[in-house]
């Protein structure tokens, strides 16, 4: 009995610790024979750092779920370019342009003047089947600044900028308009 005693001595693994030991320091509380730290982890520890672990996972996914409704509904201001942009005209545009265009007496055919005989460059903002939706959205650019006019091809009306010589003078013009005006604006070369 006395010869066990004194084999326990030798191992320090065999005797009590002096106070109890915490939470935490029971999964540390072993070490090993070259005296590194043992993990010890029971089942039921493990599964309550499982449970943590899902809801602070649900806790992040739920704050950005409102984070990105926040965003759609744009209650968080995002910074943002300032740009110059035309509203497209609404049905009800439609319909004021069309009363204000019959009224004015203006529904005639566009007059051939306006195509000119020299050779130019334009740039095709707009293609309308209805007329008064054509005028509509040139007043539109008109108001924006564009020396826009209205073209007929067929049974289409364009809505046009400006009749350049050169292609070097149209295409920082086209640019401004794919920017602010609309991005399939495209540059047309008419004789």
């Amino acid at each position: 009995m006395e010869n066990e005693q004194y084999q326990k001595e030798l191992f320090q693994e065999f005797e009590k610790p002096k106070r109890p030991l915490s939470g935490f320091a029971k999964i540390f509380s072993r070490t090993d024979f070259e005296h590194r730290l043992a993990l010890t982890v029971t089942l039921e520890q493990l599964i309550f750092i499982l449970i943590g672990a899902i809801m602070v996972m649900v806790a992040l996914y739920a704050v950005g779920v409102e984070r990105g409704k926040a965003l759609k509904n744009n209650a968080i201001a995002i910074p943002t370019k300032k740009t110059t942009t035309v509203k497209a005209p609404t049905t009800a545009m439609v319909k004021v342009a069309k009363e204000q265009y019959v009224q004015n007496g203006a529904a005639q055919k566009i007059p051939p003047a306006q195509e000119a005989v020299k050779a130019y460059y334009t740039i095709i903002a707009y293609s309308y089947s209805s007329k008064e939706t054509a005028v509509l959205q040139a007043n539109y650019l008109k108001k924006a600044g564009f020396d826009a006019y209205i073209s007929q091809i067929g049974k289409y009306f364009t809505v046009c900028i400006g009749k350049f010589p050169t292609k070097e003078i149209a295409d920082p013009i086209l640019k401004r308009v794919q920017k602010s005006i609309r991005k399939d604006a495209y540059l047309k070369y008419r004789q």
